[in-house]
């Protein structure tokens, strides 16, 4: 008898989410603590660069035999969601700086409330009535989470900056349920950390110099980043 997920891919799918979620979980103290001991342009370069170069090398013979247009429509909708993504890591890593890792991974998640939020706005789906009471639930969530407490009664400048992360994440997966069915997830994903990479190193160099010396709990660290939670995730 097959197993349940193999019946089911829309089980396996949420499975394989699942997962993903408990890798990225995983991410928030591991970058709480490297931003500490490098800058975030930094910190994105070598994450990406590391795991761009791990998916090109199965992804190249699949590109090479795409044909022109196809290659094309890939490059322009796998750079968009590159963009989104760099802005989306790039804010919640500098975000990390100045606040908690359990507060980041708390207002990152609000980008699940904000998908069929922006969903609604950009490309008129319809939120079910359910999806407003989640809306108030998270609301007042962040609200209970961010604001009382020693820190006053507005929100850090690093939670500020990981909610606009979030809100970043949400058009990535929007555009993510738009355009993936169209190519390889193998390329497309590659593409996209490829774009990241290539906008993390400039900013790295230009800003901060990209240091070549780094303490080994860095690469430890980095190895977590690059491979599960991002190459893998």
């Amino acid at each position: 008898m097959a197993p349940l997920a193999a019946r089911s891919p829309a089980l396996a799918a949420e499975l394989l989410l699942v997962g993903v979620a408990a890798v990225w979980g995983g991410t928030f103290p591991v970058i709480k603590t490297l931003v500490g001991q490098v800058s975030p342009h930094t910190l994105l370069a070598l994450r990406f660069t590391a795991a761009a170069a791990l998916l090109l090398v199965p992804a190249w013979p699949r590109y090479a035999s795409l044909q022109p247009k196809e290659r094309r429509v890939l490059a322009l909708e796998g750079i968009a969601l590159g963009l989104c993504l760099w802005a989306a890591y790039f804010l919640q890593t500098a975000g990390l700086q100045f606040t908690t890792a359990s507060k980041a991974a708390f207002l990152t998640a609000l980008g699940v409330v904000l998908v069929p939020l922006l969903g609604a706005l950009l490309f008129r789906y319809q939120p079910a009535p359910a999806t407003w009471l989640g809306v108030g639930v998270a609301t007042a969530g962040l609200a209970l989470l961010s604001l009382p407490g020693g820190e006053g009664w507005l929100p850090s400048t690093g939670d500020l900056l990981v909610l606009l992360a979030a809100v970043a994440f949400a058009l990535q997966v929007l555009l993510v349920d738009r355009w993936g069915h169209r190519h390889d997830p193998l390329l497309l994903t590659a593409v996209e950390l490829v774009t990241v990479a290539l906008l993390s190193v400039p900013a790295a160099l230009t800003f901060e110099r990209f240091p070549l010396r780094h303490p080994w709990s860095l690469w430890i660290g980095l190895v977590y980043l690059a491979v599960p939670a991002t190459a893998l995730a």
